[in-house]
């Protein structure tokens, strides 16, 4: 499939302007970033959402959310488990912002930040938007692959403030945070293609930060990991 110079042209500004803006609304002062952030993404995602409304087939996949969401907590409640279980890896789930949260703020992070403002937004933007005009370009297989990689690579100004703020190596931590995300967009992706839709990875993307969220709030040990999708 070759694309018109135009549609490909187009493609590239999507894609980066996407993972552009995801990067900046990471960059404003602390004290804003937990309502600046969460607000520059959705405000991001409610735009791309009406494009997708106008111009693209069926892509909720409504169906297909519960199955794949319970079958992301189980799995990921086991894999915990066993981590917790050897103290050296349950050490590395330690996150101080979560386990600093009280038990009505955790709450409302599981519930509401995660799914609400956190994967919904992410999956509107990056298996709705980024892939319905990568696959205009090069098809499924490049949106699957494109889309994933700039998942990756949307988390890299988060990653090296997380880096600075835990005093870790920035430059390791970002990699390792952006081949963790690329392969999670590569998972979620396989989602969209085999369930035509973003329903399934929408779930499947709050259950995998849920769980390491109740990862992080009482881990045996005491240093934080590479951020989550």
């Amino acid at each position: 499939m070759t694309a018109a110079p135009d549609q490909a042209g187009t493609a590239v500004v999507v894609v980066v302007a996407v993972v552009a803006w995801m990067n900046v609304v990471q960059l404003v002062p602390a004290r804003w970033r937990d309502v600046v952030a969460p607000a520059g993404v959705v405000l991001a995602a409610l735009v791309g959402a009406a494009w997708l409304v106008a111009v693209a087939p069926p892509w909720v996949g409504v169906a297909a959310a519960v199955p794949w969401t319970l079958v992301a907590l189980a799995a990921g409640s086991a894999v915990v488990a066993v981590v917790r279980s050897r103290p050296r890896l349950g050490a590395r789930l330690a996150d101080q912002r979560i386990r600093a949260m009280s038990r009505t703020e955790f709450r409302r992070h599981v519930l509401v930040r995660i799914p609400v403002l956190v994967a919904l937004p992410e999956e509107i933007l990056f298996r709705g938007v980024v892939w319905a005009v990568l696959a205009g370009t090069g098809g499924d297989l490049v949106a699957h692959v494109g889309s994933s990689i700039a998942f990756g690579l949307a988390h890299v100004s988060g990653a090296s403030a997380q880096a600075r703020r835990e005093g870790h190596g920035t430059a390791r931590w970002v990699a390792v945070t952006v081949l963790v995300t690329t392969l999670a967009g590569l998972a979620l992706g396989a989602l969209r293609w085999s369930t035509g839709g973003i329903g399934a990875s929408v779930g499947v993307h709050a259950a995998v930060n849920a769980t390491a969220a109740w990862a992080a709030r009482r881990p045996p040990g005491g240093t934080a990991t590479p951020p989550t999708p």
